[in-house]
């Protein structure tokens, strides 16, 4: 059996979707069942995805923070270091 899907999705909503062929309601209504189920886990995949990113930027960014304050704290103290020699 060979059957054509016609999907459109925007902004992740779906439009339109489609199966087009002569295949019986019962088979075309599970297959439309599964196609939206498999669209739902990529989209909470996607979610996913993004949320670890977000999460991974914000740990990159702290870590920098810390860095340039580990930096602030040396420098002192080499200022202090050179301010008791002089």
């Amino acid at each position: 059996m060979v059957f054509v899907i016609y999907i459109q999705i925007k902004n992740n909503q779906i439009l339109y979707s489609k199966i087009s062929n002569i295949i019986y309601i019962k088979v075309q209504s599970r297959i439309q069942q599964l196609l939206y189920i498999y669209i739902y886990i990529l989209q909470q995949y996607q979610e996913n995805v993004r949320h670890m990113m977000f999460n991974f930027i914000v740990k990159q960014e702290e870590q920098q923070n810390i860095q340039k304050e580990e930096r602030k704290q040396i420098e002192m103290m080499m200022m202090k270091q050179k301010k008791k020699r002089d």
